[in-house]
Parts: structure tokens; sequence; C-alpha cells
């Protein structure tokens, strides 16, 4: 389904509260400047996406949002940490820069596939590679790869400090010259503190 005026661009994340994103920045900063070939993202809009919906018509938003309540009320709040750098597709010729994420795979990549089905159970096309958890924090400016192998080897000693991703959020995508991300609802995990 094509964006019309009744559709919404939609994702599912954690969202990192502001002092873990600020001690990221700080590590990103120096490097804003020594890569203008690079196009980095504002650290307000740092996220950990667990699913990409696309285009959703508002008659289909109600169910989405009750699907993805109950698969956040299957899956526990967990510990998280931002750690170490990669791109893809490969530091020599990649489009994306990002940190890692640590944490126990199994855990979040369990969250990341219900967060799937709720969209495909509501016939949402979801992509269906595997899930690697990681932020974006920068994309090759133009439609050509990058040699981004020093920016990588920067980053790839950084260790951010732990936090606990305690909710999942719906997100919807603002796109034009200045993205903006908008949060549309969320939903606390088993055993967050309200």
């Amino acid at each position: 389904m094509r964006g019309d005026a009744a559709s919404m661009r939609l994702f599912v994340a954690l969202v990192p509260p502001v002092s873990v994103t600020r001690h990221l920045e700080t590590a990103v900063a120096p490097l804003r400047d020594r890569s203008p070939n690079l196009r980095w993202s504002n650290d307000a809009a740092w996220h950990l996406t667990c699913a990409f919906f696309g285009e959703v018509g508002e008659a289909r938003l109600a169910e989405l949002q009750q699907r993805l309540g109950r698969a956040a009320a299957r899956h526990d709040a967990m510990s998280l940490r931002f750690r170490g750098a990669g791109a893809f597709a490969r530091p020599a010729r990649a489009s994306v820069l990002f940190v890692d994420v640590e944490t126990e795979l199994p855990q979040i990549s369990a969250l990341a596939a219900s967060c799937s089905a709720a969209g495909r159970r509501i016939g949402l096309d979801v992509d269906d590679r595997p899930y690697r958890p990681h932020v974006t924090v920068a994309r090759a400016k133009g439609r050509e790869p990058v040699d981004m192998r020093s920016v990588v080897d920067e980053l790839a000693g950084y260790e951010g400090p732990r936090w606990t991703a305690s909710e999942i959020c719906l997100i919807r995508s603002h796109l034009g010259p200045t993205p903006w991300y908008e949060t549309v609802d969320s939903w606390q995990l088993r055993g967050s503190v309200q």
C-alpha cells in the first residue's frame, strides 16, 4: 500500500534514554566534521527498530495497536548497552554506519519477531531478514556506498552505559528535508516499573 492522506509510515522501536544517547553523541561528535561523506543522524532520533511496517492505513491502526500491546505483554524488559560499531553492507563499501547493541540476542530477537508478527497478522508486508539490533548513526551521502573503515575503527571500542528497555514504541516517520519521528503509542514490557 502506497502512502496517501489516510496512511502513516510506521515502525516499532526501543527508544534509549537521553542520558544514553548523549553518551553516544559524545563519542560520535568528533567524527562528524572529519567525515564529510556521511550524513549524520540527530541523536534525538536514535532508536533500535524492532519492526518496520511502512505505510499503514488509519483503518488498520487500532488493530495493530491491540496486537502490539499483546506482544509487549509477552516479553520481559531487557538490559541493553550500545557497544562497538559496524557498517552495512561492509565497512569498505557501506551505506549505513551503525553502533552495535550488547544484549541477550534471543530475547531481543523474540521481541522483534513478535512485533513483526503483529503487522503480518493484519496483512502488512513485513521484512523477513534476520534481525540484527543496532542504532543507525550515519548514512552515506548520495547513492554510492563509501569507505567507512576509519570511522568504524574509531567507534569499535565504544561502550555506552547500560540501560533497561522497558517499553516498545509505535513511531510515525515523517519524511522530508528534515525527517522527524512522532510516538503514536507505547506499551510496557513485562516486569517494567511504571
